[in-house]
């Protein structure tokens, strides 16, 4: 294996929830050799400066892991943009990153499969990222002999990606007017899921402030994947009402997640887009 993509994290002001992401990323045998980069924001008013405060305390006082960054915003930047300048300028020093928000929590067997996988698809220019989270109601066949599969459609949920392919995003979305002008290149980001071309122009209207529809966008454009593990490494436990941007989160992501222990991979290198998996991605947005 090459050197471990360093783990990042963005966090805000749910200790609660970032201390069982911490407790379940610990539980992996890779934690002790893997960087940890904590991106802390501030509060956005006066009744959050203590929780702000409580998390930062908690950061403060995390192990078990090679080495323990903590960056910390006097103000409140948002996940947006929390998460486009941090995972930027982590990859100003580093090849490749794993990316985890605090209302996550991760397998056993995170971190090997986040790590190899990045080994393993590196010099694969139409793979741009990894996502640790399949969807429920993807149906995997009987038959499917590999760990891995490939959609267009990432998962934000705990993903990894490379310098090279981060830095082809346009996050400015420079392509919008051309976007809202041709109904045909609409229809296409369709095929991957009918919702996206309407979250891309709430995008660009103001009405949410969303980094993955932009990844997505460049997914697509790129003509790239994303792979996933056929069996999830990360579930989503932040629906509780404590979170900014979920107050309820949708059943495609509560998958079951992998208790295997598995630490051997079996991936595709020719890897190619199951078009009965196509639909199903489709069907469930």
């Amino acid at each position: 294996m090459s050197l471990l993509a360093p783990v990042v994290i963005f966090v805000y002001r749910r200790t609660a929830h970032l201390d069982r992401l911490i407790q379940t990323l610990k539980q992996n045998r890779l934690s002790e050799q893997s960087e940890l980069i904590i991106f802390s924001d501030g509060p956005k008013a006066r009744n959050e400066k203590r929780e702000v405060r409580n998390v930062r305390n908690l950061l403060r006082n995390i192990d078990g892991f090679k080495d323990v960054t903590i960056v910390e915003s006097s103000k409140n930047l948002g996940l947006a943009n929390s998460i486009v300048n941090g995972v930027s300028t982590v990859l100003e020093n580093h090849e490749n990153i794993i990316v985890l928000e605090d209302d996550l929590e991760v397998s056993t067997n995170f971190l090997r499969f986040m790590n190899d996988a990045l080994d393993f698809y590196k010099a694969n220019q139409s793979i741009f990222s990894i996502s640790g989270l399949l969807f429920h109601g993807i149906d995997i066949p009987m038959n499917y002999r590999h760990d891995v599969l490939a959609h267009p459609r990432l998962c934000s949920t705990g993903w990894a990606t490379w310098r090279n392919r981060w830095h082809k995003c346009d996050w400015q979305m420079t392509y919008i007017d051309e976007f809202i002008e041709n109904t045909d290149l609409q229809n296409d980001f369709n095929t991957i899921g009918d919702d996206l071309s309407d979250i891309l122009m709430m995008q660009n209207d103001g009405i949410i402030d969303s980094w993955a529809i932009r990844w997505v966008y460049s997914h697509f454009v790129n003509n790239a994947l994303s792979i996933f593990p056929i069996t999830s490494k990360v579930i989503h436990k932040g629906d509780d009402k404590s979170g900014t941007h979920v107050k309820k989160f949708s059943e495609v992501h509560r998958p079951r997640l992998d208790v295997s222990n598995q630490m051997n991979f079996n991936f595709i290198d020719e890897i190619e887009v199951d078009p009965e998996i196509m639909e199903q991605f489709r069907k469930i947005f």
